[in-house]
């Protein structure tokens, strides 16, 4: 047993790392005969349009990093969907290897952080999501490399260190929009908070940040002044999400058919949004959003906490991020019971394990980024696909919370409880609550 131990101690990753890319491949090579749908149609568009001419690509709808990287294969590579699943099951092969990093980070613990790659390497979905063509993959590598930069640079007092944070996290915030005010607005906070006890450390960590902020957000929001005349942060389809969103509540409850799909209901936004001018529509947007909540609170609150239910909702297998249509039986049974409830179990762990970790500054921000993300699905809508940025973050609290469980198993200790009631209490509620929502 000891020498097997050391064995994984010191290989343990490797092999971790090599299962997960044959995984990802073995589902590239399954699903490289599926046509593009949906959104892959529309990323690969624009692609294919910045590949045409970049100097004229003007579109300000969708966020930019993701449509470039998708260029620089089609040139490099291949515009098959074998080629872009090839690159993107290795980048989340690195996203396992930085899981891996920020848990050890997190920790301290060579079990947990072996464990968390282990959970990253073997989540379905993760392993469907390598070969599709959309922003998750990309976006989830950028964004845990720019929190694990973070989380280095604060641990060690670099003030240095925080500009490729902030790059990486900029990076991330322009493949996936939602994640753009977090980085501007809570990310500052957050260091505020951090380092307030030590002033001039928190203002060279500001600049840093800001600084590497700055060097991939300026050009992308100047660029879009310049067509837009207005300050766009990173795209326009926030606007579009939370006009379309709220004006269909206003519809429902006025008993005007708001029951429109969302296709409609987005052609019916850009067609009022292209009516008002160009510099009035961030404020047009946010007044009619307000206007809705005002007027019509109960429906406002009842349709959006009754959408928050997806987040416990099972991916079919033929969603968008898995595309197992044309999988056999037995295995189709069999693989929809693994994607119902392993997203389930990986955030009542991730949860479990937040509550009963230590308090400290890297526990503040995750807890404040699962906090954002819901806030904005609240204000615009929630997909079950959203999910996945969050469980990631929540992958080192997983396996602590696994790790600890069997801990305590081996040598119960009820005085922790006594010792600590709130938090008892807090796992107790949460547990219920998950039990109930899943039933």
């Amino acid at each position: 047993m000891t020498a097997i131990k050391k064995f994984l101690g010191a290989y343990g990753i490797w092999l971790i790392l090599l299962l997960a890319f044959a995984l990802r491949v073995a589902m590239t090579v399954q699903g490289y005969e599926m046509p593009l749908k949906w959104d892959e149609l529309a990323y690969a568009k624009r692609a294919r349009d910045i590949l045409a001419n970049v100097f004229a690509y003007r579109d300000v709808l969708r966020a930019p990093v993701y449509p470039f990287f998708l260029a620089v294969i089609f040139e490099s590579v291949g515009q098959t969907r074998f080629a872009v699943g090839i690159i993107q099951s290795g980048i989340s092969t690195v996203l396992v290897a930085t899981i891996f990093a920020l848990t050890r980070m997190l920790f301290a613990r060579k079990s947990v952080a072996l464990l968390a790659a282990l959970f990253a390497a073997l989540y379905f979905e993760f392993l469907t999501l390598a070969r599709i063509v959309m922003s998750e993959t990309l976006f989830m590598v950028l964004s845990v490399i720019g929190i694990a930069l973070l989380f280095h640079a604060w641990k060690h007092k670099r003030a240095r260190e925080f500009i490729p944070a902030g790059i990486a996290l900029a990076l991330a915030a322009l493949t996936r929009e939602l994640f753009s005010y977090f980085v501007v607005l809570v990310l500052p906070a957050w260091l505020v908070l951090a380092t307030y006890k030590t002033p001039r450390q928190l203002g060279r960590n500001l600049v840093a940040l800001a600084f590497g902020l700055a060097l991939v957000f300026a050009p992308w929001v100047a660029r879009n002044y310049a067509i837009e005349h207005r300050f766009i942060l990173a795209t326009t389809h926030s606007e579009i999400d939370l006009l379309r969103d709220n004006w269909r509540i206003e519809l429902r409850a006025q008993g005007l058919g708001g029951r429109q799909d969302n296709l409609s209901m987005a052609k019916r936004v850009r067609k009022t949004l292209a009516q008002v001018p160009g510099s009035e529509r961030s404020v047009f947007v946010l007044g009619r959003a307000l206007q809705v909540m005002t007027r019509y609170p109960r429906e406002w609150v009842s349709d959006k906490f009754s959408r928050l239910s997806l987040l416990w909702r099972p991916f079919a297998l033929e969603a968008r991020v898995v595309r197992l249509e044309n999988i056999a039986q037995p295995w189709r049974g069999f693989l929809q019971q693994v994607v119902s409830y392993s997203a389930v179990v990986l955030l009542f762990l991730g949860t479990f394990g937040i509550l009963i970790a230590r308090n400290d500054a890297p526990k503040l921000l995750i807890a404040l980024y699962i906090l954002y993300s819901l806030g904005i699905f609240l204000m615009t809508h929630y997909l079950p696909r959203f999910r996945l940025p969050l469980l990631v973050v929540l992958l080192p609290y997983a396996a602590f919370a696994v790790v600890e469980s069997i801990h305590w198993l081996r040598a119960p200790n009820w005085k922790i409880i006594s010792q600590h009631r709130g938090r008892a209490f807090s796992v107790a509620l949460v547990l219920g609550l998950f039990l109930l929502l899943t039933r």
